[in-house]
């Protein structure tokens, strides 16, 4: 009996999925992007993409939020990672 769900493997779901936030980040979504990497950070915690998924969003928090004076949100995404770990 099949399960329901994805068809993907879960590796090429988390890599997927890290992909999307790029893909988002590209386009300028950043909102997006944040939901999804904290996403995989926690639906795949031991993960490679989930490293990746980190640096990608420290990185959005600082050049788009702190660099530009918005403490507030940056400071929202750093308590998100907080609260994670």
């Amino acid at each position: 009996m099949k399960e329901q769900g994805s068809d993907l493997h879960p590796e090429r779901e988390q890599t997927s999925q890290l992909r999307l936030g790029m893909s988002y980040e590209q386009e300028g979504k950043i909102n997006d992007a944040l939901a999804t990497y904290l996403g995989v950070i926690v639906r795949y915690p031991g993960s490679e993409e989930r490293w990746v998924a980190e640096e990608r969003l420290l990185y959005l928090s600082r050049v788009f939020f702190e660099e530009r004076g918005m403490v507030h949100p940056a400071m929202l995404v750093y308590e998100q990672l907080e609260g994670i770990f």
